[in-house]
């Protein structure tokens, strides 16, 4: 997959909405003068490494300059409502495209639908983004990173306990026996990291396990949980809770809220662990030390899922000028 390509193409819309606040006037000048324009951006604080960059790269070519704020992923929801409460909202927010519907149920978003739709690459978008933006037919963001799960080993830790670093495990069973090799090699390194304490890792780490081995947690049509009838279900969870009770994750899981979710792998202690895309950057740039490799999420008897993740970018509810925000959004995406 050419992950470079995909996020490319995902942050069109984000250049075609800035162009669109630049071109309006922003909140900071809505008469239509030269001024230059700030644009105030949220977005959480676990995407910094792809929203930096973009951000910096704009502000470096562009007259209007675009204010990131970024804010701690895990009091997000809350500092949004908040701020949408209140009032006083930024221009432009990423958000978690799952939180998207929810955030429209409440009235706290900008209804786009007839702009979006006018869009010449409207049919390019991604469609899971677009249908996680779409709340009682009226569509209220663009997609603007996309994401999936996947398992990161570390490949010096597989080479210590004398496995293959070019051969990550496939099945349930591999990832186990993987586990109590590097386990093993003592000296406070563990074989696997859960975030015992945050739901929305879980599931972006756990759930491909189930899907993988053919089951889900609900029923076709996702109006009734299967949690106590799939054996899959059942068979994932005795899966972690064999990792758990055989000393195979590392103590600290068990409360981790997320705030340490690769503390244990950046400092090659942990040998395997669940993660994004957004990890591999930070790294590179942070963690050069640390030789990794990546592969799928496997199920019990092989295959494999990931979760598709990602953020929206959206209009709040409350924004000072919305309709200069969404005027023009084809215009600007022709000069994108």
């Amino acid at each position: 997959m050419k992950i470079r390509g995909l996020v490319g193409a995902m942050l069109l819309p984000f250049l075609a909405l800035t162009l669109i606040l630049a071109a309006c006037g922003g909140t900071s000048n809505s008469s239509g003068s030269s001024d230059k324009v700030t644009i105030t951006f949220w977005s959480r604080d676990s995407d910094a490494a792809l929203v930096q960059p973009l951000i910096a790269a704009y502000n470096a070519s562009h007259k209007n300059q675009i204010k990131l704020t970024l804010i701690p992923a895990n009091s997000f929801v809350t500092k949004f409502g908040s701020a949408v409460a209140s009032g006083d909202v930024p221009d432009l927010v990423a958000t978690d495209l799952v939180y998207t519907p929810a955030f429209a149920s409440q009235n706290q978003l900008t209804d786009i639908t007839d702009k979006v739709k006018a869009l010449s690459f409207f049919d390019k978008l991604s469609p899971s983004h677009v249908r996680l933006a779409t709340y009682q037919s009226k569509i209220y963001g663009l997609p603007f990173s996309a994401e999936g799960s996947f398992l990161l080993y570390n490949k010096d830790l597989f080479s210590k306990a004398g496995l293959d670093p070019n051969k990550p495990p496939t099945t349930w069973a591999q990832m186990e026996s993987d586990a109590k090799a590097i386990t093993k090699l003592g000296n406070g390194t563990y074989g696997y990291h859960i975030s015992g304490a945050n739901g929305g890792i879980n599931a972006f780490t756990f759930l491909p396990l189930i899907w993988a081995s053919g089951g889900d947690i609900l029923n076709s049509d996702g109006t009734q949980a299967t949690l106590s009838s799939s054996p899959q279900v059942k068979d994932a969870l005795n899966f972690y809770r064999r990792l758990w009770t055989g000393g195979l994750v590392d103590p600290g899981s068990k409360v981790d809220d997320g705030s340490n979710w690769f503390t244990g792998f950046a400092a090659g202690k942990v040998g395997m662990v669940g993660a994004g895309a957004f990890e591999l950057s930070t790294l590179k740039t942070k963690n050069s030390n640390i030789n990794f490799g990546v592969a799928p999420l496997p199920g019990k008897n092989g295959g494999s899922s990931a979760f598709a993740g990602g953020d929206n970018i959206v209009i709040p509810s409350g924004s000072h000028h919305p309709d200069h925000y969404i005027r023009g959004i084809t215009a600007g995406a022709v000069k994108g």
